[in-house]
C-alpha cells in the first residue's frame, strides 16, 4: 500500500512601513536581504522575469530547488513553481510546491506582505513556518531602514 504524507499550504503575512517598490525591490533580491532565512549562504538564480528559471542553492553551493517565475506582476504578486526533485535538473516537470507573494498596498508609506507556500508536507510545516517568519521579519527591517 503506497500512502501519501498530509501536506497543508503555509499562509504568513507582515505589515511593513514603507512604500511597495522598495518592498518589491527587496523580496526579488533574496541574496541580499532575507535569502539567510533558509540557511546560511542559501541565494537564488534568477532575473525574475515571467517564464524565467529559478536555482536555489546553498552556503555549500549543493541545490536545493529548481523552479520557474510563473507571474512577476511588480509591487503586487509574485508566483514561484518548483519541482518535486531538485537533482532531477532544471527541465524536470513542475511539481507540487509553489510560493506565492503578494503585495497589498494599504497606503502610499505601507502594505502587508503575504507569503504562501505549499505544499509542504505537515511533519516539516513547523520548519517552514519558522524559516518563512524569519524570511518576513528579514524582508521588513530591511524595508523599514
Amino acid at each position: 500500500m503506497n500512502q501519501q504524507a498530509a501536506t497543508a499550504q503555509l499562509i504568513r503575512s507582515i505589515q511593513i512601513d514603507a512604500d511597495p517598490q522598495t518592498i518589491w525591490k527587496i523580496v526579488t533580491d533574496p541574496n541580499q536581504y532575507w535569502g539567510a532565512a533558509f540557511g546560511e549562504g542559501t541565494r537564488a538564480e534568477s532575473d525574475w522575469q515571467e517564464g524565467a528559471r529559478i536555482l536555489w542553492k546553498d552556503g555549500n553551493n549543493n541545490i536545493g530547488a529548481y523552479g520557474k517565475v510563473e507571474v512577476n506582476q511588480p509591487a503586487q504578486y509574485l508566483q514561484l513553481h518548483y519541482t518535486d526533485n531538485p537533482e532531477a535538473g532544471p527541465d524536470a516537470p513542475l511539481g507540487g510546491y509553489f510560493e506565492k507573494f503578494r503585495l497589498s498596498e494599504k497606503n502610499n508609506n505601507s502594505a502587508m506582505l503575504t507569503i504562501e507556500a505549499g505544499k509542504i508536507e505537515e511533519v516539516h510545516l513547523p520548519n517552514h513556518q519558522e524559516m518563512w517568519d524569519r524570511a518576513l521579519e528579514m524582508i521588513k527591517k530591511a524595508a523599514e531602514a
